[in-house]
């Protein structure tokens, strides 16, 4: 999948009522062709509106960081955790640089449910998935 039709993915889902996680990891995981399984995504959910509408952190950046431990977590402990934690790192710094801020009341400057909100996050899943596709190609 290209770069453009994985950013085009993330924002179908979330236009179709998928949470910000939701929508950045499943587009990320078609990207990566990983199929993580159906738990995986349903842990995802609880990510949306900053952590179950409590306006932390954002959920988008929390997809982008579980696609990247798809692709470089480990599944034992005496694997590395380098690779996973560098590239996490990067996600949210060039989140930060982006937006200013990592909680999402903070960056979405609206109130949940408004059509203002669903448009900012529209944007902040857009620019979230491009960030971590970078991340990814390295």
């Amino acid at each position: 999948m290209q770069d453009e039709e994985t950013v085009s993915k993330a924002e179908q889902l979330h236009a179709q009522g998928f949470n910000c996680c939701e929508s950045v990891l499943k587009a990320l995981a078609e990207a990566l062709e990983k199929n993580p399984g159906e738990d995986a995504f349903k842990m995802a959910s609880g990510f949306g509106a900053g952590m179950g509408k409590s306006g932390c952190a954002c959920g988008a950046l929390a997809g982008a960081v579980m696609a990247i431990g798809l692709k470089y977590g480990r599944t034992n402990a005496s694997e590395q955790r380098e690779p996973s934690y560098s590239r996490a790192n990067k996600a949210h710094d060039e989140f930060k640089k982006k937006f200013k801020a990592t909680c999402c009341k903070a960056i979405r400057k609206a109130e949940f449910g408004t059509a203002e909100q669903k448009k900012r996050c529209a944007e902040i899943v857009k620019e979230t998935t491009k960030i971590a596709l970078k991340i990814l190609k390295e």
